[in-house]
């Protein structure tokens, strides 16, 4: 079966044929209970936007309006689960990774350099040390530790002021 997917154009220049694509449907589920996941590759993106009914004798999308693309891909439905026109959310890959060491990206700061570069404080002799590290593939809240810290190295997650006492006595 080939789905059809809309992709906004924020998106769309990120989107690469033959890259890994997965999607689940609403009530679709797994021997586990859990949403039934298809995995396919991109077979390509369509070259003209999706016309909206109401815009397309405007020539063009109104002012605040999402541009959508089709991207188009393949799945296995021998098992006749699918039909047209069900609603699914769909992933598009753009990096994976398995068994490695991550970091919060919270605790990562800029430093001028490669965008990949960041730094990070790392607990040594009781205080925070900044230490670059290289950053591989992230999501929203973890990145890929590529270089710079190893396993089981205490990281800060954050400083707390204290003030000193006014009337310390002996």
């Amino acid at each position: 079966m080939t789905v059809w997917t809309e992709v906004s154009e924020a998106d769309v220049g990120r989107l690469r044929k033959d890259m890994p694509v997965y999607f689940t449907t609403l009530g679709l589920l797994d021997e586990a209970g859990h949403p039934r996941r298809w995995n396919g590759v991109l077979r390509q993106v369509l070259p003209a936007p999706v016309p909206a009914a109401n815009t397309a004798a405007q020539g063009g999308a109104p002012a605040g309006k999402v541009v959508l693309y089709t991207a188009l891909f393949d799945v296995n439905n021998a098992d006749g689960a699918l039909m047209p026109q069900m609603n699914a959310q769909v992933f598009f890959v753009l990096a994976a990774a398995r068994d490695v060491l991550t970091v919060p990206l919270r605790l990562l700061e800029t430093v001028p350099g490669p965008p990949e570069v960041f730094s990070l404080r790392v607990l040594e002799n009781g205080r925070g040390v900044p230490r670059q590290v290289k950053i591989g593939a992230r999501d929203r809240l973890y990145g890929e530790v590529v270089d710079g810290i190893k396993e089981n190295d205490r990281l800060v997650t954050g400083i707390r002021q204290q003030r000193a006492s006014r009337s310390l006595r002996w």
